[in-house]
């Protein structure tokens, strides 16, 4: 033990000199990182040692001061207190005392006061209760805040008759191979053995609004959800890291934002980092990756509309926020993804631009009665069951300017005694103009259908001629009846976004 606190005070005033080892910093950041979020390790614990003996006198000390963290967190030091004291008074840098707090917090929960709702008495009687809904139960009793690790699980039987809420949570979990721990004020279960991820990785102030206080209720919850709800009530703008999917158990009464995004974390295996006021929500073993913010200026599309677009093109798993403001939108993430949704908004965000207009000609199968609003009411797959399409050309048209396709298609079939077979051609023209609203388009058309098609075996001759103007909106798929006697044939077309 002497040794190991003669080790501290040398390592803290002179700095460590030895073997050089072949790494580079960037390599004892990844340890030093993996220490806080995931634990402690041989690997870890081997590229600490190393580094220690490092001739870079900062880096030696950097990794001396973390490897003798990594056996505190081990629990190989029988005196735990006295090197915490002894690390808290050497401690020079921000950062060292950071994690010296850190330590306090995770080695000695009873460094901080132990809420009066411990020292409650309880009186419960589960049976074959969920042991997620029996802690909530004893904390609600105790009035405590409370928040519940994702890998918890399972039944429980117990009763006990006035007890203290102390001892009723140390019952269960020594019955179940628990732990808990005071973290930021919030009483926080764990798998007995695990070590809570260092939620919060930031730096400068935290806003204004992670003071407000909140309640929050949920039972097994997408953490999403979760988190989603922390952001609307503190204003702070949170992304949320596409690999974040997981669920959650927490209550808190009228806690701060902070201590809920603390709680909610580590219950969850999750983090965040400040990045230029975007705090992005993580997995613990997530890499580093740098955020940023660009507000993009529109000149012609509405926000709402901009943003309904950048939300079909990102799909649902990308960790990029995007809001619409007055004249722009907010564009929150990688500087990848915000660089392509910015190219993309300039792309649409012009007048005259071309569209892509897409056409589907659907042949209603014989002895199907059916008009045209039955057909709309059908998926795609009800739809091909009854129907099939015959021909589904497009065209990149600009706004004024008239486009014409034409189309033929005949069968393999032959349909009649004199080897006469089914054909059709179709030509459609159109002109397309833009509206106030730029996701809605006004389309003038001529549509010219003639063709022969058979029935029954009974021939019949096809010409029809008609002019339908429509209004359509973008990347929605409209429909209007080609030819509906007999023969029924129907028209689906779609404008949207065409990028060169």
């Amino acid at each position: 033990m002497k040794n190991v606190i003669r080790f501290v005070i040398l390592f803290l005033s002179l700095g460590l000199f030895g073997q050089v080892v072949l790494a580079n910093g960037q390599e004892l950041e990844n340890a030093i990182s993996k220490l806080w979020l995931n634990g402690p390790d041989k690997k870890i614990e081997e590229t600490l040692s190393n580094f220690s003996r490092n001739e870079d006198t900062k880096l030696a000390e950097k990794a001396t001061f973390h490897l003798i963290c990594l056996r505190l967190l081990q629990g190989n030091e029988p005196d735990t207190e006295k090197l915490l004291s002894q690390l808290k008074r050497s401690a020079r840098s921000k950062e060292q005392k950071k994690f010296v707090n850190k330590l306090n917090l995770l080695l000695k929960p009873e460094i901080k006061d132990i809420p009066e709702g411990m020292s409650k008495n309880v009186s419960i009687d589960f049976k074959n209760m969920d042991i997620n809904d029996a802690l909530k139960t004893i904390a609600k009793k105790a009035d405590l805040n409370i928040a519940i690790h994702r890998k918890i699980a399972g039944k429980i039987e117990l009763k006990l008759t006035d007890v203290t809420a102390k001892q009723a949570f140390d019952s269960i979990c020594k019955s179940y191979e628990l732990d808990y721990r005071f973290l930021d004020g919030i009483l926080t279960f764990v798998p007995q053995g695990l070590v809570p991820a260092m939620s919060r990785n930031y730096s400068g102030p935290l806003p204004d609004g992670f003071q407000k206080k909140i309640s929050l209720d949920f039972r097994d919850t997408d953490v999403r959800a979760i988190l989603k709800l922390i952001a609307a009530q503190s204003g702070a703008n949170i992304v949320i890291h596409k690999r974040v999917h997981c669920r959650a158990n927490i209550s808190l009464t009228d806690a701060t934002i902070e201590q809920a995004l603390n709680s909610l974390c580590a219950s969850t295996d999750l983090r965040y980092e400040n990045n230029d006021g975007i705090f992005v929500v993580m997995p613990a073993e997530a890499e580093r990756r740098i955020y940023s913010r660009k507000e993009v200026p529109l000149s012609y599309l509405a926000p709402n509309a901009a943003v309904k677009m950048l939300l079909s093109t990102v799909g649902q798993n990308k960790d990029i926020m995007i809001k619409p403001l007055q004249k722009s939108v907010m564009l929150e993430g990688s500087p990848y993804e915000i660089e392509k949704l910015e190219t993309f908004l300039r792309v649409q965000d012009k007048q005259g631009k071309a569209q892509k207009i897409s056409f589907k000609i659907w042949q209603i199968k014989e002895n199907q009665n059916l008009n045209l609003a039955d057909f709309q009411r059908k998926n795609e797959t009800q739809r091909k069951e009854i129907a099939r399409i015959i021909a589904a050309p497009a065209l990149i048209a600009l706004p004024g300017n008239e486009s014409k396709i034409e189309v033929g298609s005949r069968s393999q079939e032959e349909n009649s005694a004199d080897n006469e077979k089914e054909s059709f051609s179709y030509s459609f023209s159109c002109i397309f103009h833009e509206t106030e609203k730029p996701e809605i388009f006004r389309l003038i058309s001529s549509v010219r259908v003639k063709g022969i098609s058979f029935s029954n075996g009974e021939k019949h001759e096809i010409k029809k001629e008609f002019a339908p103007t429509l209004e359509v909106k973008r990347n929605e798929w409209a429909m209007i009846p080609l030819i509906e006697e007999k023969e029924k044939l129907f028209l689906e077309l779609q404008i949207s976004n065409y990028l060169q």
